[in-house]
């Protein structure tokens, strides 16, 4: 029943975002992009970033590198994939590393000006260990999923693409992991292959107090 109700939800966003959208488009802000197309739905390019995590009620915060790519397959779906690496120096007995590889479909309209609001799905599998003290080391393996809603509104030099996603795994629900996540992400495109982004999200995670703010920046090219 959570799981119904959480679709719904996403799927109003998705359709709240259009309209915002829609009643956007006469609005002299949200000028067409240049001739480079400014924004990345639609497109096919690599990236690769780096971010950090920081735990709202800890000291401690992960650090990590991600690549990933976006491939258009027909009009208005999109299919991506990528694979992040991260480690978490927690504790000076605890250095946790994280593997994650994800994939994910896209679909999506343009409306006037440019503005593509769009639901995305996807699939992913992740792998923990730690190294330090003996006697405290662990392995763990999850496979998750994910439901994410948003739009991208191209400015003249750059897009910003606000989004709100709810990732799940398939365990049990006492030992399930679930949040949900609101962020933004500001690109831009430097030259016709070139171009760079920025962006910040929160995590809520469920169940636990680890809820965590995430910034990212990086490069991505067009090919």
């Amino acid at each position: 029943m959570n799981t119904i109700k959480i679709l719904i939800s996403t799927a109003a966003l998705c359709v709240a975002s259009a309209a915002f959208a829609q009643s956007s488009t006469s609005c002299s802000w949200l000028p067409k992009g240049d001739e480079y197309g400014q924004g990345t739905i639609g497109k096919r390019y690599a990236e690769a970033g780096l971010f950090t995590q920081s735990l709202r009620h800890t000291s401690h915060s992960v650090a990590g590198a991600g690549i990933s790519a976006n491939l258009p397959i027909i009009n208005h779906i999109d299919i991506s994939g990528g694979y992040d690496y991260s480690i978490f120096n927690a504790y000076d007995f605890a250095h946790i590393h994280t593997h994650r590889a994800s994939g994910n479909i896209t679909l999506f309209n343009t409306i006037e000006d440019g503005v593509k609001p769009f639901v995305s799905v996807g699939l992913e599998r992740s792998w923990r260990d730690s190294s330090g003290t003996v006697g405290n080391a662990f392995a763990d393996t999850r496979n998750g999923w994910n439901v994410s809603a948003g739009a991208e509104f191209p400015y003249k030099w750059f897009s910003v693409t606000p989004q709100v996603s709810y990732q799940d795994d398939f365990k049990t629900t006492s030992d399930s992991s679930q949040e949900w996540t609101v962020g933004v992400e500001v690109s831009a495109w430097v030259t016709s292959k070139i171009g760079a982004y920025v962006n910040v999200s929160f995590n809520d995670v469920l169940h636990t107090a680890n809820d965590n703010w995430v910034t990212g920046a990086g490069v991505r090219f067009r090919f």
